[in-house]
């Protein structure tokens, strides 16, 4: 965070971190105790308790989207990559939330993390198809190489403890798998940082493989106390398959060779995650493309279902609690759900969500600091609780596209779509109230509701404003200056007054009263994303295109003052969302460049407090909460974000709605 102006009232922290990013590479995992959860979430890893989810830690390092996220057995470690084109490994120390030791060696991304058993180790796997190990007391390297070709991609790997010799003694090797277009067995000598690896033997089984895991049976051949080393890989097909590990004779403290055994059929749409038991060797968890959690259960050599449950989208993180008697999973859906083992077909419980794809639109209910409803890419609207972060109401349109604006009222959520209609919904229920057809053929971009709630103001893609009367949903009013999309609507507190901004580079000023413009302005270059009106009505803020954030008095032609430079503060590409304090003292504005800025009205001159980065995506809305103690964002990436406002003297902000 950066932060200027020292001695500035005001200051802004992030409280909350709504639901669950999901990645292509496990992100999901418990911490020992059971108590905490750790998940990515845009470019951070949160902590989080199951019990309270007002408690939550942010571990902040990444510029760009985290891809995968590992925790060390024993949890002291955390470790997370980036996708960014410099991508970056942080290691985070558990136990103070701090940032241990950064790797930089990888560019483009990084796809796979995982510390060994000992917790000595960091195998890491990049987008640039080089392999890294790492060890964790002194941050050095400890082998380094690219990935063969006769390999192919590789897409997941996994630590198995130390290579065995023939009597299944510990040598001083570790071994670990990777997988992906093959399944292939590694040795690591870590003293002399030499790699050397052993291609399984198929035996014609190609499978294409998105996770893998190490298990242990016991004895196939039924001697007691010996337990039987396996390589376990979920493929794209829908199965697992089983390679069975052996000593390499040929090689002592060499990798191990690894043999097809069998393949078992779990889900469709692929296995995605793969995780065995803590406390039983026996049993595994797998999730799949259809949104399957399933446990299985080896019986004579033989791999069962013996339970199940269902989330929305791919599963795509699995871990255990620490005893073993809980799983967690989340999905591409953006669900994060915990059941009991034993009972998962009998449901599992929601932990945390968000939605899966670009947030379009942000409204609080009125003189509301706790109900908010969203608009999201995904089809959905979704009325939430900043009480308790839960989701008080969900629901969709089939056929209508998804919306791109909405506005909360006192008991209905009132949405503008792509396919041209505007539809009102319970807020409590999801109920479809009534709608509004053809509002404007080409798509409903902006929308707003009358204070008085009798009539409300639509803009479209076409650059037509109209005004619809809600009891008989009647057209009274239809304005059509700009010659493109209507980017935003808001009205003066007379409800008489509307002003519309749009891509043409123009916001203009109507009486709605007359129907009638009554004064334009444009801007030099670029079209407007947002506008706002700050609390005693006589100034208008833009922000567009022009990547300026711009302050106009509606008597003068041209803005009174600009804010275009980096040192004032701007952002360092467009701005594309604005919005202003109830007290008028505060504006905060977001842009495309995924920072949050917050900003203080002081004598008549906008001052930057601080810089807020955690969004991966443009931000696409912003909203305070009346009393002005919160501030909530969205974005192009999903992510919905909480943000404590605070004063100085203590008086403001000091206690955030829980």
């Amino acid at each position: 965070r950066g932060r200027r102006g020292g001695g500035m009232a005001f200051s802004c922290e992030l409280e909350h971190a709504l639901g669950y990013s999901s990645t292509e590479q496990p992100s999901v995992h418990v911490l020992p105790g059971g108590r905490d959860c750790v998940y990515a979430q845009g470019a951070s890893v949160v902590l989080r308790a199951f019990v309270d989810p007002h408690e939550q830690t942010f571990l902040r390092g990444h510029a760009a989207p985290v891809t995968c996220v590992a925790l060390s057995s024993r949890g002291t470690f955390i470790a997370s990559g980036d996708s960014g084109t410099d991508s970056d490994v942080v290691v985070w120390d558990v136990e103070t939330r701090r940032e241990l030791w950064r790797f930089t060696e990888h560019d483009g991304g990084i796809r796979v993390l995982d510390f060994s058993h000992d917790e000595r180790l960091l195998l890491v796997i990049g987008c640039d198809n080089r392999l890294s190990v790492f060890d964790m007391k002194t941050s050095m390297m400890v082998a380094n190489t690219e990935l063969p070709r006769a390999i192919g991609v590789v897409t997941c790997a996994t630590w198995g403890g130390f290579v065995k010799d023939v009597k299944r003694r510990d040598t001083d090797c570790y071994q670990f798998a990777t997988a992906g277009e093959s399944v292939v067995v590694w040795s690591l000598n870590p003293y002399a940082g030499v790699l050397s690896i052993e291609p399984g033997d198929s035996r014609r089984n190609v499978r294409q493989c998105l996770c893998v895991a190490f298990v242990k049976l016991p004895d196939a051949a039924g001697r007691e106390g010996y337990l039987d080393e396996y390589v376990v890989a979920g493929t794209q097909s829908g199965d697992f398959v089983a390679y069975l590990v052996k000593a390499n004779r040929d090689n002592p403290g060499g990798p191990p060779s690894a043999s097809f055994t069998q393949s078992s059929y779990a889900c469709s749409g692929g296995v995605h995650a793969i995780v065995p038991s803590p406390t039983d060797c026996a049993t595994l968890a797998v999730g799949g493309g259809d949104g399957t959690v399933a446990i299985f259960q080896s019986n004579d050599g033989k791999w069962v279902d013996v339970d199940g449950s269902k989330l929305a989208g791919a599963v795509t993180g699995l871990a255990f609690s620490p005893c073993g008697t809980e799983i967690l999973a989340g999905s591409s859906g953006g669900e994060l759900k915990r059941g009991r083992c034993g009972s998962l077909a009998q449901g599992m419980v929601l932990v945390a969500a968000n939605p899966c794809a670009a947030l379009t639109g942000l409204s609080f209910a009125p003189d509301s600091n706790t109900m908010f409803a969203t608009a999201s890419a995904d089809g959905m609207l979704r009325v939430w609780s900043i009480e308790d972060y839960s989701i008080a109401m969900q629901t969709t349109v089939h056929g209508a596209g998804y919306p791109l604006c909405l506005e909360f009222s006192i008991d209905a959520v009132i949405s503008g779509w792509t396919n041209g209609c505007v539809h009102s919904h319970h807020a409590s229920t999801g109920e479809l109230l009534w709608k509004i057809k053809d509002a404007h053929p080409s798509g409903v971009t902006a929308l707003k509701l009358a204070r008085n709630l009798r009539f409300v103001v639509t803009g479209g893609e076409e650059g037509e404003v109209r005004v619809w009367e809600l009891r008989q949903r009647s057209l009274v009013s239809h304005l059509k200056e700009h010659s493109a999309r209507v980017t935003r609507v808001t009205l003066f507190d007379d409800d008489v007054h509307a002003v519309s901004c749009s891509r043409d580079k123009s916001f203009l000023t109507w009486d709605l009263r007359h129907d009638k413009r009554i004064s334009a302005h444009t801007q030099r270059m670029g079209g407007i994303s947002d506008i706002a009106l700050n609390h005693d009505q006589t100034l208008v803020m833009t922000c567009g295109q022009e990547r300026t954030i711009s302050f106009w008095d509606l008597r003068e032609p041209y803005p009174v003052l600009l804010i275009e430079r980096p040192e004032q503060g701007m952002h360092s590409d467009e701005a594309t969302s604005i919005a202003v304090s109830h007290s008028g003292s505060l504006f905060a504005t977001g842009g495309a460049d995924h920072v949050v800025k917050l900003w203080q009205i002081s004598h008549d001159r906008p001052v930057l407090l601080q810089s807020n980065v955690g969004h991966t995506g443009a931000i696409t809305g912003m909203s305070f909460t009346t009393d002005d103690r919160q501030l909530v964002s969205i974005g192009a990436d999903g992510c919905i974000f909480v943000w404590n406002i605070f004063h100085a003297d203590g008086d403001e902000g000091k206690a955030p709605h829980k």
